[in-house]
């Protein structure tokens, strides 16, 4: 095929790749319309004084201190909490509910993809959120139905360097959003994207391992029905990110994931059908 051929084709296709992104977006069906009271985070929301929490959105921590806990700030959260409470502001406080596969999560939040209304538009709140770089596309084992939406949104992001990114850009020594791996802490628990090479997969009787130079990735027996283990065997020798809740064990640093959208090698966005 000429080289003309190839770029008119790609040109023919563009619309229809840009379709199927907005598509995603979109929800299925709006199970119900919720007038919000007010935000308490980048991903909360309060409606008579129920917690309402966004699926696929994963926003900065605010500062919070008490007796027996102790929990450093995030930048960007409040900055995060206030653009929220904008949003549902200008949209009269209304909220599209979409729910997902689980409705309630073990802290009795409702469970749920946002939507405002735009004239006749809906628009995704996690999409609006993420993209200006207020939030982080957080992999959820069951609630995914528009998780290619959200990574798009991730990806123009950081491709702008907008938000978060900008951060991560300036001021690369907080390690947050994004740390290699060769440079994580005792100190850089929580959630994060790390980024290193696979050094070693194999399969016990209870775990797949993922080894990274310094980080442990598990995906215990019960969520290995999300995975394909022949990709999940070939991640080894790449450099990958993967993103979810860091925790320390004897002294390393490790993390469980239960879905293949933690590790951008397998995630929706780069697995396409």
């Amino acid at each position: 095929m000429r080289p003309t051929s190839l770029f008119f084709i790609l040109l023919l296709l563009l619309p229809t790749l840009a379709f199927a992104e907005m598509q995603d977006c979109q929800p299925i069906k709006i199970d119900k319309w919720v007038k919000m009271d007010y935000a308490t985070a980048g991903n909360k929301m309060v409606a008579k004084s129920v917690t309402y929490q966004l699926n696929g959105l994963y926003a900065p921590l605010r500062a919070q201190k008490s007796k027996f806990f102790q929990q450093q700030g995030q930048p960007l959260a409040k900055t995060a909490q206030k653009t929220l409470n904008q949003i549902l502001a200008d949209h009269d406080q209304m909220v599209g509910i979409e729910y997902d596969k689980v409705k309630v999560d073990k802290f009795l939040r409702i469970k749920f993809h946002g939507y405002v209304k735009e004239g006749k538009r809906l628009i995704s709140i996690e999409k609006l959120m993420i993209e200006q770089g207020l939030g982080l596309f957080l992999p959820e084992a069951e609630n995914s139905r528009h998780a290619k939406c959200y990574l798009q949104a991730e990806a123009d992001a950081r491709k702008n360097v907008v938000g978060l990114w900008a951060v991560e850009k300036k001021y690369p020594q907080l390690h947050f959003p994004l740390v290699q791996s060769a440079q994580l802490t005792l100190d850089d628990i929580g959630f994060r994207i790390i980024q290193g090479p696979i050094k070693q997969v194999w399969k016990t009787g209870n775990n797949y391992i993922i080894n990274m130079d310094t980080t442990g990735i598990r995906v215990k027996k019960e969520d290995w029905h999300r995975f394909d283990y022949q990709k999940v065997k070939a991640l080894q020798g790449q450099t990958a990110e993967v993103r979810g809740y860091g925790f320390i064990y004897n002294n390393a640093m490790y993390v469980v994931i239960q879905s293949p959208n933690a590790i951008n090698l397998l995630d929706a966005l780069h697995n396409q059908p």
